[in-house]
């Protein structure tokens, strides 16, 4: 991939180089992943406006953001700057970004029930991935939306034992302890890491009552999957791409936990409205004192948020290297259309 090349080569000035995005000076997260201390120290007291969410907390919590992005390979700096320069051209068309870690296990699974979705609803899915598996009809509209209201309105996600939550940051490297980085790097910390287990390529079919599809195809899925799990070691990062209103009737800001929890803004109070936060962090962040706390939980329900939508995009980076994954998306395509042709000629 050139232009992820072009980036390990001119941390501090890649955007300008690759003229693929206009954002303003200083790029507070290259000058962390190349542990630019004393320029980056020198870039914050300078910087007033920020590009993202990524670099305004950056600006208050350099020293700590230094400390976590140590010892990162190139493919996983790669894979940040990737990500950093998604979130700085989805903040640029007004939109609000967040990112979520999670267990390489889903990309499987959420591709597995994209092609299925596709099949059975005879559609197509764009900047979408799926991280929540249920069934694809029967659902309780009423139901669903009664607990969507009470988790808005009241938080605590786990309540009932069951999460319908997505937690999320607005920032790579923020939320100290429970970071992106915390369930994407499964070295670093594999208390926190997250494993989709309890699914199965068995368990996604079922969803579509299609176990007669997966019986047929169950030695090339295996092997499919198989080759998926040897590409890398890490996870995945989500980047979630919002409107402002879809944020507003979707989302809640929250501490560790899912709990509902404001935050203080200079000369302004207290506030728990997402877009105002995050409208802060980019535009004025030392007027928040402090941004590594904040969560966000993104309610999922079954007849919205766990749905495609043009109001909330979603697109995923990986830290594997280019050619392999090019040959391995080609491997799945091919079967993946297989498959689908089988359903759609039996519908």
């Amino acid at each position: 991939m050139k232009f992820k090349k072009l980036f390990l080569l001119n941390l501090v000035t890649f955007s300008l180089a690759a003229h693929t995005v206009n954002v303003p000076i200083p790029q507070l997260l290259a000058m962390v992943l190349n542990q630019q201390g004393a320029q980056l120290l020198q870039a914050c007291k300078q910087a007033q406006q920020f590009a993202c969410g990524t670099d305004g907390h950056i600006f208050g919590n350099a020293q700590a953001c230094l400390g976590r992005a140590n010892n990162l390979s190139q493919q996983e700096k790669n894979c940040l700057l990737a990500v950093y320069q998604k979130e700085c051209e989805e903040n640029k068309k007004g939109r609000y970004v967040f990112v979520h870690g999670q267990d390489f296990s889903y990309e499987w699974l959420s591709q597995l029930y994209k092609m299925l979705y596709e099949a059975t609803k005879n559609c197509s899915i764009i900047n979408h991935e799926f991280v929540r598996f249920y069934h694809s009809t029967g659902v309780n509209i009423s139901k669903e939306q009664q607990r969507h209201d009470n988790l808005m309105k009241h938080g605590n996600p786990y309540q009932g034992g069951t999460c319908r939550a997505l937690f999320m940051n607005a920032a790579l490297f923020g939320r100290y302890g429970d970071t992106v980085q915390s369930f994407w790097l499964r070295r670093n910390n594999s208390y926190f890491y997250q494993s989709s287990g309890k699914y199965s390529t068995e368990f996604i079919f079922k969803k579509f009552n299609k176990e007669d599809v997966f019986k047929k195809y169950k030695p090339q899925l295996d092997q499919l999957q198989k080759e998926l799990f040897k590409l890398t070691q890490n996870g995945r990062i989500l980047l979630y791409s919002m409107t402002k209103d879809y944020v507003q009737k979707h989302v809640f800001l929250c501490s560790m936990g899912g709990h509902k929890t404001p935050v203080h803004i200079k000369n302004a109070g207290a506030t728990n409205d997402v877009c105002t936060y995050i409208d802060q962090l980019k535009n004025s962040p030392n007027n928040i004192s402090d941004t590594d706390w904040p969560e966000f939980c993104l309610v999922l329900s079954k007849h919205e948020t766990i749905k495609p939508s043009p109001d909330c995009h979603v697109f995923s980076f990986n830290d594997v290297e280019t050619q392999k994954w090019s040959e391995f998306n080609q491997k799945r395509d091919n079967l993946f259309a297989q498959i689908k042709k089988d359903i759609l000629q039996t519908a």
